[in-house]
């Protein structure tokens, strides 16, 4: 084998110490990366740690420095760069429930800013399938409730308009209040099986790198006679290079998307 390798040109000795890297380096950062748990807000990943007893995510929301500390008393602090906002606290209580929602098995809350009360009545965690569902106190059922956009201070009635709009986008909704006081399960980044995929395709890429004659041979040994003494054309070996370096970059790509799902 080693001596197969010294024959090799400087580009294929490239790609492979390359891919070699990728696989090892990959591997260390998936290790750590599955063992920092936090939390989606956002389409941002924070990682969750503990401070004092309070949760505390920590990382980076559209670019900005954020953290979001959460007491176990439900009361959430939010920081966006130089921007705060809290503190909300959140109160759940079934009477806050509204009597047309009564037996649908919502879960009655008020959410407070300091003093000043910003939401009271109930919501569904799970929605329709497209997000958090809140329905205020005074609402008669549930066709009447407020439907939440996850993630945006947009506010929609049943019919879909917009009944207020706050014009600071990085004030949190009332919906990301209640997400994280209660307490969400914690996540971990990193796609094993996009790593594995990512590890398959080096491999893969390896041998044909190493074994390029031999496998061109072998193929030309289902169309020719002799396919032994055929040699490859400059038009053949330029597909090889090409397809050895698409095969790294889709490799490379795996890893990284891997990252980015949890």
């Amino acid at each position: 084998m080693k001596n197969r390798i010294s024959k090799l040109n400087r580009y294929q000795k490239a790609l492979l110490l390359g891919m070699a890297l990728m696989i090892v380096v990959f591997a260390g950062i998936y290790v750590i990366t599955a063992n920092r748990e936090g939390c989606i807000y956002r389409n941002a990943f924070l990682v969750l740690s503990e401070e004092n007893g309070s949760a505390v995510y920590t990382g980076k929301v559209d670019g900005k420095a954020a953290t979001i500390t959460v007491s176990p008393d439900k009361t959430v602090l939010f920081a966006f760069g130089e921007k705060r906002y809290g503190p909300y606290t959140v109160r759940e209580d079934r009477a806050f429930v509204p009597a047309g929602c009564r037996d649908e098995g919502l879960t009655g809350v008020e959410i407070r800013l300091g003093s000043e009360l910003i939401f009271r009545g109930a919501y569904d965690p799970d929605g329709y399938g497209s997000g958090m569902v809140l329905y205020y106190e005074d609402e008669a059922s549930e066709e009447s409730g407020i439907t939440m956009q996850h993630g945006s201070a947009v506010y929609f009635d049943a019919n879909g308009a917009i009944v207020d709009a706050w014009d600071d986008a990085d004030a949190p909704s009332c919906a990301d209040i209640l997400e994280l006081a209660s307490d969400p399960e914690p996540v971990s980044r990193g796609n094993w099986s996009l790593y594995a995929l990512g590890v398959f395709l080096c491999l893969v890429n390896a041998v044909m790198i190493l074994f390029a004659y031999e496998l061109f041979r072998f193929q030309m040994s289902f169309r020719i006679r002799n396919a032994q003494k055929a040699e490859p054309s400059d038009f053949e070996v330029d597909c090889w290079y090409i397809s050895w370096t698409v095969m790294a970059v889709v490799a490379f790509a795996c890893f990284i998307m891997g990252l980015r799902i949890l």
